[in-house]
């Protein structure tokens, strides 16, 4: 079994206090599923980045922080946006792409080829969120569409460096997640698409009670929002993943 990621999202929930009181918490996690081949990619809110490396020094091999987003402007009069450049000294991964920010921003998919583009040259890897907005029976023709769209701009070697991270837009913030057999024929779909070294990730209200169920399908890891910031959820979650690695390593004896 690979490495699986496991991306916590603190989106803006974050204060500066859980900056201080949270990533040594996640840092001892770490070490303690360090045998387990988990990454940890902790994205608190861009101003906080620098306070969170401080307090996480020296990093864990398998903990490293992400940006939830960059501008798709290298350099320049740019107000308000966030640079590559500006992260890359403590982010090693970046956001692009989420269902929120899509649409609070309006950005195309051309846009999000864009920031995966210019990460790149930062040496960042871009974790690219695709998603469909309704559950229907066009969703992987919608969700092939978007991902072509926005990963227009890399070339077939960046595109076995880049992260992709499958969210269903219903399912983000609701009671309930995609249903395993749902995201288990996107996941089939996506695999097609892309070559074997891309990671695929699952997201979209990721809890304990069903965490389990997208690593047994096959997906390289979870985005975790919400539950990121809460320690027992958190440590569910973890343990959830590890049942599944247990199971295999059983089986596979």
């Amino acid at each position: 079994m690979g490495q699986i990621y496991i991306v916590l999202n603190w989106k803006i929930y974050a204060s500066i206090a859980d900056c201080f009181i949270l990533p040594p918490y996640i840092r001892q996690l770490a070490g303690e599923v360090l045998s387990y081949n988990l990454k940890f990619i902790l994205c608190p809110p861009a101003p906080f980045l620098s306070t969170v490396f401080e307090v996480l020094k020296p990093l864990p091999k398998n903990l490293a922080l992400g940006a939830q987003d960059i501008s798709h402007i290298e350099d320049g009069a740019a107000t308000g946006e966030i640079a590559a450049k500006t992260v890359s000294p403590w982010a090693s991964y970046t956001i692009v792409g989420h269902s929120e920010h899509r649409h609070n921003h309006h950005e195309t998919n051309y846009r999000i080829s864009e920031k995966a583009s210019l990460a790149l040259k930062y040496n960042l890897v871009p974790i690219i969120c695709v998603g469909e907005e309704k559950r229907s029976g066009i969703a992987t023709t919608f969700v092939e569409e978007q991902l072509a769209q926005s990963l227009v701009l890399l070339d077939k070697e960046a595109l076995k460096k880049v992260i992709i991270a499958y969210e269903p837009v219903w399912a983000i913030g609701a009671q309930d997640p995609a249903p395993q057999d749902y995201a288990e024929n996107m996941l089939k779909h996506l695999r097609k698409l892309l070559p074997a070294e891309t990671k695929i990730m699952y997201g979209g209200s990721v809890f304990e009670d069903n965490a389990k169920d997208f690593i047994e399908v096959g997906f390289d890891g979870l985005f975790i929002g919400r539950a990121s910031l809460k320690r027992k959820s958190l440590e569910g979650i973890i343990n959830k993943i590890k049942d599944v690695i247990n199971s295999r390593s059983t089986t596979q004896k």
